[in-house]
């Protein structure tokens, strides 16, 4: 899976692919300031590298995660994970986007969640719920689309042609 795009809008293209355990020390250094900068991530220490890649290993299994990468470097990515072990969650996920800080606002956080919807409404999941930062305002816009009436959990049917929520 690739898909080259300009993320950005400024004219550096951008691919989303399948990350690989190539891309571990490069999530990690994305993902190690939400550990030591805030409380978002519920862990203590940041991940190793070689931590990185077992979890990527082991979300590929059956989830998808996804990188953007511009000129060779990744600067973020996306992933699912089970929303819930009981039978009835099967069809949902938990999905979770981290972007390079000086990538900000330059859309690659658009273009990994609409790549991550595109690839778990292909894989049939129903439900993805998203928790996120009280100033990422623009990402509730964005999510918009996805969004039951009460705001708060996204679903990918509604933006694909499925059923409304009830």
């Amino acid at each position: 899976m690739g898909i080259t795009s300009d993320a950005s809008g400024n004219g550096s293209p951008s691919r989303i692919r399948l990350a690989t355990e190539c891309d571990a020390e490069e999530i990690a250094s994305i993902y190690a300031p939400n550990v030591t900068d805030t409380i978002i991530s519920f862990e203590s220490e940041p991940p190793t590298a070689d931590e990185m890649r077992r979890r990527i290993e082991g979300t590929l299994k059956q989830y998808p995660w996804l990188v953007c990468e511009r000129r060779g470097r990744v600067l973020g990515y996306a992933y699912a994970a089970a929303h819930g072990s009981r039978a009835a969650y099967r069809w949902s996920v938990d999905v979770s986007v981290y972007v390079r800080e000086e990538a900000h606002r330059t859309g690659v956080g658009r273009a990994l969640y609409t790549s991550l919807f595109a690839a778990l409404d292909f894989q049939g999941f129903y439900n993805a719920y998203a928790h996120m930062k009280e100033e990422d305002l623009d990402l509730v816009v964005f999510l918009g689309d996805y969004i039951y009436e009460d705001g708060v959990s996204p679903t990918l049917p509604r933006q694909h042609g499925g059923p409304e929520p009830t």
